[in-house]
Protein backbone atom coordinates (compact mmCIF):
# COMPACT_ATOMS: atom_id res chain seq x y z
CA UNK A 1 0.00 0.00 0.00
CA UNK A 2 1.17 3.33 -0.91
CA UNK A 3 1.63 5.61 1.80
CA UNK A 4 1.90 9.71 1.36
CA UNK A 5 5.06 11.45 2.58
CA UNK A 6 4.17 15.02 3.95
CA UNK A 7 6.03 17.63 2.66
CA UNK A 8 7.65 20.52 5.11
CA UNK A 9 5.83 22.80 2.88
CA UNK A 10 2.57 21.19 3.14
CA UNK A 11 2.72 21.09 6.90
CA UNK A 12 4.25 24.63 7.05
CA UNK A 13 1.20 25.98 4.87
CA UNK A 14 -1.27 24.04 7.36
CA UNK A 15 0.02 25.48 10.46
CA UNK A 16 0.38 29.11 8.88
CA UNK A 17 -3.26 29.20 8.25
CA UNK A 18 -4.60 27.80 11.33
CA UNK A 19 -6.49 29.81 13.77
CA UNK A 20 -5.59 29.84 16.91
CA UNK A 21 -7.31 31.32 19.99
CA UNK A 22 -11.17 28.76 19.75
CA UNK A 23 -11.91 27.04 22.78
CA UNK A 24 -11.65 23.38 21.64
CA UNK A 25 -13.57 19.93 22.70
CA UNK A 26 -10.93 18.11 21.67
CA UNK A 27 -7.35 17.70 22.57
CA UNK A 28 -5.62 18.95 19.21
CA UNK A 29 -7.35 20.71 16.18
CA UNK A 30 -6.09 18.33 13.57
CA UNK A 31 -4.53 19.91 10.28
CA UNK A 32 -3.20 16.85 8.38
CA UNK A 33 -3.43 13.37 9.46
CA UNK A 34 -2.47 10.16 7.70
CA UNK A 35 -5.38 7.28 8.82
CA UNK A 36 -2.85 4.68 7.65
CA UNK A 37 -0.07 5.15 10.22
CA UNK A 38 -2.50 7.52 12.35
CA UNK A 39 0.04 10.29 12.69
CA UNK A 40 -1.51 13.79 12.89
CA UNK A 41 -0.23 17.25 12.84
CA UNK A 42 -2.21 20.20 14.47
CA UNK A 43 -2.38 22.91 17.12
CA UNK A 44 -3.69 22.72 20.72
CA UNK A 45 -5.17 24.76 22.59
CA UNK A 46 -2.40 26.73 24.06
CA UNK A 47 -1.38 27.23 20.67
CA UNK A 48 1.69 24.71 20.30
CA UNK A 49 2.31 23.47 16.92
CA UNK A 50 1.67 18.95 17.35
CA UNK A 51 3.05 16.03 15.51
CA UNK A 52 2.23 12.65 17.00
CA UNK A 53 1.63 8.93 16.30
CA UNK A 54 0.73 5.65 17.84
CA UNK A 55 3.50 5.29 20.65
CA UNK A 56 5.81 2.06 19.45
CA UNK A 57 7.75 1.68 22.76
CA UNK A 58 8.51 3.24 26.03
CA UNK A 59 11.26 6.12 25.68
CA UNK A 60 12.31 9.21 27.70
CA UNK A 61 10.54 12.76 26.62
CA UNK A 62 11.65 15.98 27.48
CA UNK A 63 9.76 19.28 28.67
CA UNK A 64 11.28 23.13 27.94
CA UNK A 65 9.13 26.07 28.06
CA UNK A 66 8.44 26.22 24.17
CA UNK A 67 9.59 22.64 23.18
CA UNK A 68 7.80 19.12 24.87
CA UNK A 69 8.39 15.46 23.85
CA UNK A 70 5.65 13.98 26.01
CA UNK A 71 4.70 10.10 25.76
CA UNK A 72 1.94 7.32 26.91
CA UNK A 73 -1.26 10.12 26.10
CA UNK A 74 -4.51 9.56 25.21
CA UNK A 75 -5.88 12.26 22.75
CA UNK A 76 -9.08 13.44 21.39
CA UNK A 77 -8.77 15.18 17.91
CA UNK A 78 -11.41 17.33 16.00
CA UNK A 79 -11.40 14.50 13.09
CA UNK A 80 -13.33 11.94 15.83
CA UNK A 81 -10.09 9.97 15.68
CA UNK A 82 -8.73 8.47 19.54
CA UNK A 83 -5.10 7.36 19.63
CA UNK A 84 -3.94 5.73 22.49
CA UNK A 85 -1.30 5.51 23.69
CA UNK A 86 0.46 8.24 21.70
CA UNK A 87 3.78 10.17 21.57
CA UNK A 88 3.77 13.77 20.98
CA UNK A 89 5.95 16.59 19.62
CA UNK A 90 5.11 20.30 20.74
CA UNK A 91 6.69 23.48 19.76
CA UNK A 92 5.83 26.99 20.15
CA UNK A 93 6.77 29.11 17.36
CA UNK A 94 6.87 32.78 17.59
CA UNK A 95 7.31 33.87 13.98
CA UNK A 96 7.09 32.06 10.35
CA UNK A 97 10.91 31.20 10.64
CA UNK A 98 9.91 29.02 13.32
CA UNK A 99 7.21 27.56 12.09
CA UNK A 100 8.93 26.55 8.80
CA UNK A 101 11.69 24.62 11.13
CA UNK A 102 9.37 22.83 13.16
CA UNK A 103 7.20 21.81 9.62
CA UNK A 104 10.71 20.26 8.74
CA UNK A 105 11.33 18.39 11.49
CA UNK A 106 7.61 17.09 11.75
CA UNK A 107 7.93 16.43 8.24
CA UNK A 108 11.08 14.57 8.45
CA UNK A 109 9.42 11.92 11.11
CA UNK A 110 6.49 11.53 9.31
CA UNK A 111 7.98 10.20 7.03
CA UNK A 112 10.23 7.78 8.57
CA UNK A 113 7.22 5.94 9.95
CA UNK A 114 5.72 5.63 6.20
CA UNK A 115 9.15 4.32 5.97
CA UNK A 116 9.64 1.55 8.92
CA UNK A 117 5.63 1.12 9.31
CA UNK A 118 5.75 1.80 13.07
CA UNK A 119 7.15 4.37 14.88
CA UNK A 120 10.14 3.35 16.87
CA UNK A 121 12.68 5.42 14.48
CA UNK A 122 10.61 8.41 14.77
CA UNK A 123 10.92 8.46 18.54
CA UNK A 124 14.31 8.31 18.73
CA UNK A 125 14.95 10.80 16.37
CA UNK A 126 12.30 13.14 18.21
CA UNK A 127 14.61 12.48 21.39
CA UNK A 128 17.53 13.40 19.24
CA UNK A 129 16.46 16.93 18.81
CA UNK A 130 16.63 17.59 23.25
CA UNK A 131 20.07 19.22 22.99
CA UNK A 132 18.51 21.49 20.19
CA UNK A 133 15.44 22.94 21.77
CA UNK A 134 17.15 23.09 25.33
CA UNK A 135 18.90 26.14 23.44
CA UNK A 136 15.46 27.57 22.12
CA UNK A 137 15.29 30.77 23.37
CA UNK A 138 12.40 32.20 25.73
CA UNK A 139 9.50 34.03 24.26
CA UNK A 140 10.14 38.09 24.68
CA UNK A 141 8.33 40.18 26.28
CA UNK A 142 7.16 43.92 24.89
CA UNK A 143 5.81 46.45 26.75
CA UNK A 144 2.37 45.33 26.25
CA UNK A 145 3.01 41.70 27.29
CA UNK A 146 4.96 42.97 30.45
CA UNK A 147 1.51 44.92 31.36
CA UNK A 148 -0.60 42.09 30.59
CA UNK A 149 1.79 39.51 32.39
CA UNK A 150 1.89 41.50 35.70
CA UNK A 151 -2.11 41.91 35.88
CA UNK A 152 -2.44 37.73 35.66
CA UNK A 153 0.62 37.11 38.40
CA UNK A 154 -1.03 40.38 40.65
CA UNK A 155 -4.00 38.13 40.42
CA UNK A 156 -2.63 34.91 41.66
CA UNK A 157 -0.65 36.23 44.50
CA UNK A 158 -3.98 38.16 45.87
CA UNK A 159 -5.75 34.72 46.00
CA UNK A 160 -6.75 32.51 47.84
CA UNK A 161 -6.95 29.70 45.95
CA UNK A 162 -3.07 29.75 44.45
CA UNK A 163 -2.72 26.15 43.88
CA UNK A 164 -5.78 25.53 41.39
CA UNK A 165 -5.27 28.79 39.86
CA UNK A 166 -1.67 27.78 38.94
CA UNK A 167 -2.32 25.03 37.70
CA UNK A 168 -5.21 26.42 35.49
CA UNK A 169 -2.71 29.36 34.29
CA UNK A 170 -2.37 29.18 30.83
CA UNK A 171 0.56 27.27 29.06
CA UNK A 172 1.18 30.08 26.48
CA UNK A 173 0.05 33.79 25.73
CA UNK A 174 -1.52 32.29 22.73
CA UNK A 175 -4.08 30.29 25.16
CA UNK A 176 -7.66 31.04 24.76
CA UNK A 177 -8.37 31.87 27.77
CA UNK A 178 -6.10 33.19 30.68
CA UNK A 179 -7.38 31.05 33.35
CA UNK A 180 -9.49 27.70 33.44
CA UNK A 181 -10.40 25.88 36.59
CA UNK A 182 -13.24 23.25 36.63
CA UNK A 183 -15.47 24.63 34.16
CA UNK A 184 -15.22 28.39 34.60
CA UNK A 185 -12.73 30.11 32.40
CA UNK A 186 -11.30 33.51 33.02
CA UNK A 187 -9.49 35.85 30.87
CA UNK A 188 -7.75 39.00 32.58
CA UNK A 189 -7.95 42.16 30.68
CA UNK A 190 -5.21 44.76 32.42
CA UNK A 191 -4.42 48.17 31.20
CA UNK A 192 -1.63 51.11 32.31
CA UNK A 193 -4.62 53.58 31.77
CA UNK A 194 -7.51 53.89 34.02
CA UNK A 195 -10.13 54.30 31.30
CA UNK A 196 -10.42 50.25 30.99
CA UNK A 197 -11.08 49.78 27.60
CA UNK A 198 -10.38 46.84 26.56
CA UNK A 199 -9.58 45.00 22.87
CA UNK A 200 -12.05 41.57 23.00
CA UNK A 201 -12.44 38.80 20.31
CA UNK A 202 -15.04 37.12 18.96
CA UNK A 203 -13.34 33.06 19.70
CA UNK A 204 -13.60 33.84 23.32
CA UNK A 205 -17.27 35.45 23.89
CA UNK A 206 -19.05 33.63 21.11
CA UNK A 207 -17.50 29.97 20.92
CA UNK A 208 -18.41 29.14 24.60
CA UNK A 209 -21.50 29.13 27.02
CA UNK A 210 -21.12 32.78 28.16
CA UNK A 211 -22.19 31.85 31.94
CA UNK A 212 -19.30 30.14 32.60
CA UNK A 213 -16.73 32.86 31.42
CA UNK A 214 -15.70 35.96 33.48
CA UNK A 215 -13.22 38.93 32.18
CA UNK A 216 -10.99 40.39 35.21
CA UNK A 217 -10.49 43.90 34.41
CA UNK A 218 -7.40 45.61 36.03
CA UNK A 219 -5.47 48.90 36.17
CA UNK A 220 -1.75 48.24 36.30
CA UNK A 221 -0.48 51.61 36.67
CA UNK A 222 3.41 52.37 35.88
CA UNK A 223 5.30 53.67 38.60
CA UNK A 224 8.94 54.74 39.20
CA UNK A 225 8.95 53.02 42.65
CA UNK A 226 6.94 49.76 42.34
CA UNK A 227 7.16 46.05 41.84
CA UNK A 228 8.72 44.32 38.71
CA UNK A 229 7.88 41.20 37.18
CA UNK A 230 10.79 39.30 38.65
CA UNK A 231 9.45 40.63 42.08
CA UNK A 232 6.37 39.50 41.61
CA UNK A 233 7.71 35.89 40.54
CA UNK A 234 9.34 35.87 43.62
CA UNK A 235 6.83 36.86 45.99
CA UNK A 236 4.47 34.31 44.20
CA UNK A 237 6.69 31.68 44.58
CA UNK A 238 7.21 32.27 48.00
CA UNK A 239 3.41 31.75 48.62
CA UNK A 240 3.69 28.37 47.36
CA UNK A 241 3.72 24.64 48.06
CA UNK A 242 7.12 23.01 46.58
CA UNK A 243 5.05 21.09 43.89
CA UNK A 244 2.50 23.90 42.66
CA UNK A 245 6.05 26.21 42.75
CA UNK A 246 7.45 23.94 40.29
CA UNK A 247 4.76 23.79 37.91
CA UNK A 248 4.25 28.08 37.95
CA UNK A 249 8.41 27.90 37.28
CA UNK A 250 7.41 25.46 34.20
CA UNK A 251 4.72 28.50 33.16
CA UNK A 252 6.84 31.14 34.11
CA UNK A 253 9.90 30.46 32.95
CA UNK A 254 8.53 30.18 29.37
CA UNK A 255 8.91 33.90 29.18
CA UNK A 256 12.47 35.66 28.76
CA UNK A 257 12.08 38.25 31.99
CA UNK A 258 15.90 39.46 32.24
CA UNK A 259 14.69 42.70 29.80
CA UNK A 260 11.51 42.97 32.07
CA UNK A 261 12.51 46.55 33.98
CA UNK A 262 8.95 47.92 33.85
CA UNK A 263 7.51 48.35 37.87
CA UNK A 264 3.74 48.92 38.58
CA UNK A 265 1.97 49.90 41.54
CA UNK A 266 0.70 46.13 42.86
CA UNK A 267 -1.18 47.41 45.86
CA UNK A 268 -3.02 49.92 43.42
CA UNK A 269 -3.62 46.94 40.78
CA UNK A 270 -5.08 44.57 43.58
CA UNK A 271 -7.23 46.98 44.63
CA UNK A 272 -8.90 48.29 40.87
CA UNK A 273 -10.04 43.81 40.34
CA UNK A 274 -13.29 44.63 38.62
CA UNK A 275 -14.86 41.26 37.83
CA UNK A 276 -17.53 41.16 35.14
CA UNK A 277 -19.69 38.81 33.74
CA UNK A 278 -19.35 37.75 29.62
CA UNK A 279 -23.15 38.00 30.21
CA UNK A 280 -23.06 41.55 30.86
CA UNK A 281 -20.45 41.94 28.03
CA UNK A 282 -21.46 43.21 24.87
CA UNK A 283 -20.86 41.04 21.71
CA UNK A 284 -19.91 41.55 18.17
CA UNK A 285 -20.74 38.75 15.35
CA UNK A 286 -21.31 38.04 11.99
CA UNK A 287 -23.32 35.06 9.79
CA UNK A 288 -20.61 35.32 6.99
CA UNK A 289 -19.04 32.21 6.83
CA UNK A 290 -15.42 33.65 5.30
CA UNK A 291 -15.58 35.86 8.39
CA UNK A 292 -13.24 33.81 11.34
CA UNK A 293 -12.39 36.54 13.74
CA UNK A 294 -13.63 40.04 14.96
CA UNK A 295 -12.47 42.49 17.33
CA UNK A 296 -14.00 45.03 19.07
CA UNK A 297 -12.97 47.58 22.18
CA UNK A 298 -15.36 47.51 24.58
CA UNK A 299 -15.56 49.96 27.65
CA UNK A 300 -15.56 48.25 31.07
CA UNK A 301 -16.29 51.32 32.96
CA UNK A 302 -19.59 51.01 32.16
CA UNK A 303 -19.92 47.79 32.32
CA UNK A 304 -21.94 45.85 36.08
CA UNK A 305 -18.93 43.94 37.88
CA UNK A 306 -17.75 43.02 41.79
CA UNK A 307 -14.28 43.82 42.62
CA UNK A 308 -14.24 40.15 44.61
CA UNK A 309 -15.88 36.65 42.64
CA UNK A 310 -16.90 33.81 44.63
CA UNK A 311 -15.11 31.55 42.46
CA UNK A 312 -11.84 33.65 41.36
CA UNK A 313 -10.90 35.38 44.40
Amino acid sequence: MSIEKWTASQISDALTNVEIGREMEHDISVQIYDSNTRSFCGIDSNGFFVFGAPQFSEFEGFLFGRAKLERNKSLFLSNGVSVSPVFTFSFLASNQEEIEAISTIFAGLQNQICDIGDSSTAQISAKGFEDYFARIGRLGVSRDLQIGLFGELAFILSSTHKDPLVKGWHSSPFSTYDFGVREGRLEVKSSSAPTRLHWLRSSQSVNLDRSKLTYLSIFVPEVAEGTSIKQLKHKILESLSHDTGEIFEAKIGLFDLEGCDMTFDLDSAVGSFKFVSALDVPIVSSSEASVTQISWRCNFSLLQGEQKHSIWS
